[in-house]
């Protein structure tokens, strides 16, 4: 394996610990300023429609300054995100500060994903990567209820400062691209590819809506702390697993319906405390968002090249609005029943993914 492909994988893998954590910290700041559940769908809503135009324009940005280039800058948003977090407390401060930070996952991943598609890096291995970042990350989710915000917030900047130091090593491997995409290579990505768009949109509606929610269904209901690492791992876990199997078993009658149809396991989760139900729930709902989401990948990554930082842009970009209106939806249907904030954006994430 290339020292490129090495260095990407563990970018990927750091990112995801810090991704996990991020909308379910953000869910608890907000309710530590006394703010309401409809707050932090508003919040992290909106702030995931900076995602989506970043994700959507990535390619530009991409093709002009170069992957490397741009990951380095993702990352300093990032690590400028979780300083600036420590010091606000209106509505809007907080909202700035996360929309600078998934602005910067929204750089970051398409970029990631050109360098290792363009290097020859395999789907599976790159979903592995991220996924058991992800995985490594859920183990630590209950900290966002347990620990305190500052210091959580100061060890995030500690990691982030330490992937931009490996980013710089990306330096002399990857090329610049002069040629820029126009609108009619969007248009053209868009209409391809309608189906990868709306599998991604629905796993991201689907685990947006549990990040966003769970750890506050919990602290409300009272239900075990260790229940959120529980379901999250047993979730990611279940995720990663498809994701390693993916190569071996996409020959197969693999359907998104089969992933539409596990996710309908999220609908329980809301209401059951017990730690087994909570594993088995999670696993159920982590193998439907894991096939969704490597039946869409795999058609951005086969696609021509010289069009490929367009569509891994796109591909983020549908998981931006999914994550978008995921948790807005959610949000909503909060204000008379927590638990409906997970039954709403898993319905919308369920009735998207079969759409025609």
């Amino acid at each position: 394996m290339s020292p490129i492909l090495i260095i990407s994988y563990l970018l990927s893998f750091v990112a995801s610990i810090l991704q996990i954590l991020y909308i379910p910290t953000l869910s608890m700041i907000v309710l530590q300023h006394s703010y309401t559940t409809l707050d932090i769908g508003l919040i992290s809503g909106a702030a995931s429609v900076i995602y989506t135009a970043g994700s959507a324009f990535s390619s530009m940005v991409t093709r002009t300054k170069g992957e490397k280039n741009v990951i380095t800058l993702s990352l300093v948003l990032l690590l400028l995100s979780y300083i600036l977090m420590s010091y606000v407390h209106s509505r809007e401060g907080i909202f700035f500060t996360a929309a600078i930070g998934l602005l910067s996952y929204s750089l970051f991943w398409p970029s990631i994903e050109t360098i290792i598609s363009t290097n020859k890096g395999s789907v599976s291995a790159f979903s592995f990567s991220w996924s058991s970042g992800t995985l490594f990350g859920s183990i630590l989710a209950s900290l966002t209820i347990i620990v305190d915000a500052e210091m959580l917030l100061k060890s995030y900047a500690l990691l982030t400062l330490t992937m931009i130091i490996f980013s710089l090593k990306l330096s002399n491997n990857v090329k610049k691209i002069d040629e820029k995409p126009n609108l009619s290579d969007m248009i053209k990505a868009l209409t391809k590819l309608a189906s990868s768009w709306k599998l991604s949109f629905a796993y991201a509606a689907s685990l947006g809506g549990i990040l966003a929610y769970y750890p506050v269904i919990v602290e409300v209901n009272s239900f075990p702390v260790w229940n959120v690492s529980t379901l999250f791992f047993s979730m990611i876990l279940a995720r990663t697993i498809i994701f390693f199997l993916y190569d071996r078993i996409k020959g197969t009658s693999l359907k998104p319906l089969y992933g539409s149809a596990l996710l309908l396991a999220s609908l329980a989760i809301p209401f059951i405390p017990d730690a087994l139900a909570v594993v088995f729930l999670g696993v159920l709902a982590g193998c439907g968002q894991g096939i969704l989401y490597a039946i869409s990948l795999e058609k951005a990554f086969t696609t021509e090249e010289h069009l490929r930082t367009v569509y891994t842009g796109l591909f983020e970009a549908s998981i931006g609005l999914g994550y978008s209106l995921g948790p807005l939806i959610g949000g909503i249907f909060s204000q008379p029943l927590i638990e409906l904030s997970i039954i709403a954006s898993t319905l919308l994430a369920i009735i998207i993914s079969l759409l025609p």
